[in-house]
Formats: C-alpha cells, structure tokens, sequence
C-alpha cells in the first residue's frame, strides 16, 4: 500500500522509486540523488523543485506511518506486559507497593517481560502499581461505603437508638452483638451513628413542628366556633357587654364550643369573651355619638333630672310617630338593654354638664366678690346698682358674665352684708402682699447699689 494517494501519476511514479530503491526519510537530498539518478522514473518530473517538493512529501508521511507502526508495537507490548503482571499479581508473586527490582526477578526470561527495553518496563511497571493501589483504594472506598450504609439501615431499624441515645451506649451495644461494627473503623461508625442522630432529629422536629401547627390550626377552629356561639347568644339577648365573664359562663360551660377551647394554646375563653365585649362597647360608643348629633339636629329633649321612663316614652313617641323617619329608623337598631345603657352614659354626660355649669358659676360670682370687695373700685354698700355697675363695667370679671339677674343678686348680698370672705379674694390678697414685698425689696436692691457706687 502507498504511503501517498496521489491523483498525478508523474508523482506516484517517483514514489514508487523511493520505495522500491530503500530510499530512508531521513536521506539528504545528495543520497536520495545518488540511490534514484540512475531510473528512468528519475525523470518522470522534470524539475529538482518538483522532485524535493515530491521527497518531502513523500519523507513526511513515510515518517507518520513509520511513528504509528513504533506506536503499535510499543503499544502491543505494553499490553502483553500489563497481562503479565496482572497474572503475578494474581497468583501472588506480585504485592502491592512491590519495587520494580525486587518484581523484575519474577518476570525476567517471559518474552512479554523481555521484549520491551528496561527503562519501558520500569515505566511500565510503575504505572501498572500505581493503576492496582488506585484500584485497591476505590475498592476500599466502595466497602467502606457499603458498610456504613448497612450500619446506617441498622440504626434506623434500632428503636433503641433515638435522639437521647449516647454513642458510648450505642457502641458498647453493637461491639458485642454486630459483627458488622467490629469490622468496621470507629471513626466510621461514629459518624454513621452521628448522622443517624441527625436524621432522627430533623424528623422529630419536623413533627413537632407538624404537630404544633396541627394544633394552631385545631385551636383557630376552636375560636371561631366560640365566637360564633357568643354571637348567636348576644343575638339571642342572654348577654351585653356589661356583664362580666364570671357572671355569663354559667350559660355556655356546658356548650362544646367552650370546652373544646380549653387547654389549647392562644387566646383562652375569657380573652375571647372580653375581646368581642370590646367590640360591641367600641360599636355603641359610636353609634352613641351618632344618637348625640341627632339629640342636637332634632332638638331631643333630655335634662340632669329626666328619668329613664321619660326617656323610653319619648324614643317611642318618635319611633311611632315617625316626626323623623331617619331618627325613627335608628333608634329602632338599639336594643332594650342599649336604650338603658344610653340613658344611663346620657345622664352621665348631663350631670357633667351640670356640675361644670355650676363650677363656672361659682368662680364668676367668686370674680365679682373680688370687685367688688377691691378698695381701689370704691364700690360700697350705700351705692346702688346702676352706680355700682358704673365702677364695675370696664373689669373683665363683669363684662364676661352675660346674666344680668345674677350679676345683681351678687351685688344685693354684698350690700345686705352676706358674702362670706372666697379663696381667690384671700388668694388675691396675699398674691398683692407678696407683689408689694417684691417690689420693695428690689427698691432697697436698687438703692444699695447706688450707695455703693458712690462710695466708689
């Protein structure tokens, strides 16, 4: 077989003479001269150009050919020898970590020994032992692995070997009674057994943690089913938001949606009974306020000293005869217990009023006294009212209180004698002794200061 295909005949020809005279790749051009001048395919190219262009090309693949023919060989021959050796390490001549010097005397005078060159077969050999110690150490590996994973399948199936469980325990167990573990390395089975404990942990909290929102989930069902029936037992009147705990759960202890409730977590029955109150006192509260600003758009009519039947009569009088459909429609929304609760923070809020009223009343009068009883006004109980309000006018005490009748009634019990001495009139006077003190202490200051810058 040519080493070169080609499709030029001149060249294949000069080939073939290359070949036929023996002519070596690595020839000179003056000896490829000296071996081919002499054959009449010399001339089948005409030109030396052509005829070195056609060498070196033939020189070049003659070379590859040559190479991939050593590489068989040496390649062959690396195999025989690898067989070989696998045969002694099979029989036993061979161990591992074996030095080349000490196997070579095994294997000399084998012709797959014998036909490869010394430094070959050392290299050959070396990578053949480090190839087994390679093998050896996966093989060990994969045991290892093995055996941990059966060791790991006996500690899952072990009841006794849970999340309390100590290794010291554990091991002293299992070196009596597992072949398995005694086989195996400590360090092996202690982190087999630490890995378990792991696995076991996780799982038990991950059902701790399944287990607790089971619960939750168990516990808002239960709260829902509680304030449904508080609903329908405040639907049903058999408690406000005035009464206390105590004194509704003799209507609802026997009922399963309360005692369904007891012992879960979150809110308890109480909390949940005070926090629905809440809300229905927060609902009155504001349609309170909006009852409020109807009382001032319709003119309602409601004073400290009404009683609570007058109050009913006069809701019921509006409710038929509707004077206010929209005022009608709302009251018709409280119920029998609101519409006491209503009267009861109404009066509340009147007796307030009341009570600030008289409040007011009385500094107003305790003003006047003070004006009246001031020397500096020059008001005496010979004057008469018309000059009495003459001297009082310009005081803001007097001018502020609108009620005339009052203002006089005042007037007449200072001249008849009858006001007894008030707390801002003594106040006022001792707030003018202390005002008098001040304002002559800082004379004698000021005087001693000039004393003493004219000594200077």
């Amino acid at each position: 077989r040519r080493v070169v295909q080609s499709s030029d005949p001149h060249v294949t020809a000069f080939h073939d003479l290359l070949e036929e005279r023996s002519v070596s790749p690595d020839f000179q051009w003056n000896d490829v001269v000296k071996s081919c001048v002499d054959d009449r395919r010399w001339a089948a190219l005409p030109s030396v150009k052509q005829k070195k262009a056609a060498f070196g090309e033939w020189a070049a693949a003659t070379r590859r050919v040559q190479e991939e023919e050593r590489q068989r060989k040496s390649r062959g021959a690396r195999e025989a020898l690898q067989a070989l050796l696998r045969e002694c390490m099979a029989s036993g001549k061979l161990r591992p970590h074996m030095r080349y010097s000490e196997a070579e005397k095994y294997l000399a005078g084998d012709a797959r020994f014998d036909g490869m060159s010394r430094e070959q077969r050392a290299h050959c050999f070396e990578d053949f032992m480090y190839e087994e110690e390679r093998l050896a150490r996966e093989r060990k590996r994969e045991l290892a692995k093995a055996n941990m994973e059966a060791l790991r399948e006996e500690f899952e199936r072990d009841s006794s070997v849970n999340v309390e469980s100590q290794w010291r325990q554990v091991g002293q167990r299992y070196q009596e009674r597992s072949e398995l573990f005694r086989a195996m390395p400590r360090e092996d089975a202690l982190r087999v057994f630490e890995e378990v404990i792991r696995r076991k942990e996780d799982r038990e909290a991950e059902r701790r943690a399944l287990s607790k929102e089971e619960e939750k989930r168990k516990a808002r069902k239960a709260r829902a089913a509680f304030r449904e029936l508080l609903e329908d037992k405040y639907r049903c009147d058999e408690f406000d938001f005035t009464v206390r705990f105590k004194d509704f759960l003799p209507k609802m202890e026997k009922d399963r949606a309360y005692t369904d409730l007891l012992g879960l977590p979150g809110s308890t029955p109480r909390d949940l009974y005070y926090d629905y109150v809440n809300d229905l006192e927060d609902a009155f509260r504001k349609r309170r306020k909006r009852f409020e600003s109807y009382m001032v758009d319709f003119s309602f009519p409601f004073e400290v000293n009404t009683t609570v039947h007058e109050f009913e009569a006069e809701l019921d009088r509006i409710v038929d005869k509707e004077f206010h459909k929209e005022f009608a429609d709302f009251i018709r929304t409280f119920k029998n217990f609101e519409r006491r609760e209503l009267y009861e923070q109404l009066k509340i809020k009147a007796e307030y009023r009341e009570k600030e009223r008289a409040r007011k009343q009385q500094r107003r009068e305790a003003a006047l006294v003070d004006l009246l009883t001031d020397p500096a006004l020059g008001v005496s109980t010979s004057d008469d009212w018309d000059s009495a309000k003459e001297k009082l006018k310009s005081h803001r005490a007097y001018d502020h209180w609108e009620d005339e009748q009052a203002k006089q009634a005042v007037f007449e019990a200072f001249k008849a004698g009858k006001l007894p001495a008030t707390p801002s009139s003594t106040s006022s006077a001792s707030s003018a002794g202390a005002k008098r003190k001040r304002e002559e202490g800082e004379a004698s200051s000021e005087e001693d200061q000039a004393k003493k810058r004219s000594r200077k």
